[in-house]
């Protein structure tokens, strides 16, 4: 009996510890998927996103610098930015230019392209210049 117990404890364990690693990578986020860079810093653009949103545009500008740090090419941070910049701080010279970079980056039939391009008229008569 006790020698059926021995390989029966070494196949309880193996089990456990095996289903375990699963499950605290499922737990802890781990996929066997490679995160792009991009996707990484989709984190650090909501906190910009909720820092604009309550008003903490000087946070808000904070993170998405930091961002595009990272990655300059980011059309959703550039967008963001432009919003941070134009709403928060009346500096509509910034926004244009972020807005422009993203029409310089992406493709026309891509949904930012056109909001970009919608918020950058929105920016220039707001400022006076429409």
């Amino acid at each position: 009996m006790s020698l059926c117990a021995i390989p029966l404890s070494i196949l309880y364990a193996y089990t456990v510890e095996k289903f375990s690693t699963g499950l605290g990578g499922i737990l802890t986020g781990w996929t066997a998927q490679k995160i792009s860079p991009r996707e990484q810093l989709s984190a650090d653009l909501a906190k910009a996103r909720y820092a604009k949103g309550i008003g903490h545009f000087d946070e808000a500008l904070n993170i998405i610098n930091q961002v595009l740090e990272k990655d300059p090419d980011y059309p959703d941070a550039l967008y963001l930015k432009a919003h941070i910049l134009w709403e928060g701080f009346n500096n509509s010279k910034g926004a244009l230019e972020s807005l422009k970079r993203i029409l310089l980056l992406v493709q026309e039939d891509d949904p930012i392209h056109r909001w970009a391009i919608a918020y950058y008229d929105e920016v220039r008569k707001g400022y006076g210049d429409g």
